[in-house]
């Protein structure tokens, strides 16, 4: 089976999709917080769900410190469901690809059933990847802060952005495999119900010593007396 280009496209798709949801997942910027009460006003506080982030002006240069010392919020259910399901997001989309790429090996009529399971892994793992980035953002202000001035960070944006893609990469697929499939079988269908003398233009026609002529019935015999 030869991928088609739409097929080809779907796969491109789901690869930039796949960054995309890698990037939001281990970059610490799912919020912002500022004006911590306590602290310098410049303090900047970036939480991500695996890490927290303070930007700390150290003699005139800004300094990041990481750390992950904040349990309230590290033990909030979203933070927890995010982790895990981001997590399986990412190894889905890997398992997807390999399952469309790997289709090849199967046997003709399971090839496009198989690559179609890998474009609904797919589509899968694009959801697995916006409902927690979609729920941490209707989450944004309940989630446990130290300061009431919250923005949404731009992990949020490139976790939607990347599960739809990946959504749309499934479809891609689908759509590509269900067009190749359809075009094998009437290929097919069509060789199957071609007539002889358009499958075999120059048949091989067995020449017969019997003829209905006499005089070329007696020069045939003649030839195999002499031989």
């Amino acid at each position: 089976m030869r991928p088609s280009k739409l097929v080809m496209y779907g796969l491109v798709l789901a690869i930039c999709g796949w960054i995309l949801n890698l990037t939001s997942t281990t970059s610490p910027n799912w919020r912002t917080v500022r004006n911590i009460t306590g602290e310098q006003p410049d303090l900047v506080l970036q939480q991500g769900i695996w890490d927290i982030c303070w930007n700390i002006m150290k003699k005139g240069q800004k300094d990041l410190l990481c750390t992950r010392q904040d349990q309230d919020y590290f033990n909030s259910q979203i933070i927890e469901v995010a982790q895990w399901m981001t997590v399986a997001s990412l190894g889905a989309t890997v398992v997807g690809l390999i399952v469309v790429l790997g289709a090849h090996g199967w046997i003709e009529k399971m090839r496009w059933l198989i690559a179609g399971l890998g474009g609904f892994i797919v589509i899968c793992s694009g959801v697995a990847a916006i409902i927690p980035t979609a729920w941490y953002a209707y989450l944004l202000t309940d989630i446990p802060s130290p300061s009431t001035n919250i923005s949404l960070g731009h992990c949020i944006v490139l976790g939607c952005v990347g599960g739809f893609m990946e959504v749309l990469s499934g479809f891609i697929i689908f759509v590509g495999l269900c067009r190749g499939s359809c075009n094998q079988e009437h290929k097919e269908r069509r060789e199957n119900t071609a007539p002889d003398s358009i499958r075999n233009p120059f048949p091989f026609r067995k020449i017969s010593k019997e003829s209905n002529v006499p005089y070329v019935r007696d020069s045939l015999r003649d030839d195999d007396d002499a031989l």
